[in-house]
């Protein structure tokens, strides 16, 4: 049991790559559908590890990464759409990369 929420973080991995296909297809109501389930279990894995203290060490790693993977991954996908501006693609890429940067080097220091 202590394992849903890293189970659930697994579920947002991978349904990114569908998101994206989905985007890519121009198939915005399946894409719309799996980012909600994605959204959700985004809210009920945080929720079920903080209510019932089922928080572990490769969850407080995978939950970040997963969020970072799905968000960069539709920025991208909306200004190949244009549906962003590349400018604003570029900064929240750019700010998300700067920030796995600077995290590798707190842990690594």
């Amino acid at each position: 049991m202590r394992h849903i929420p890293n189970l659930l973080t697994c579920v947002r991995l991978v349904l990114t790559p569908y998101i994206v296909y989905s985007l890519i297809a121009g198939d915005c109501r399946t894409a719309l559908l799996w980012s909600c389930i994605a959204g959700s279990t985004d809210g009920i894995d945080g929720f079920i590890a903080r209510r019932y203290r089922w928080s572990s060490r490769l969850g407080s790693y995978l939950d970040p990464i997963a969020d970072k993977f799905l968000l960069t991954s539709l920025y991208i996908c909306f200004g190949i759409a244009k549906l962003a501006p590349w400018w604003l693609t570029w900064l929240v890429v750019g700010r998300d990369l700067l920030i796995l940067v600077l995290t590798s080097g707190a842990i690594l220091l």
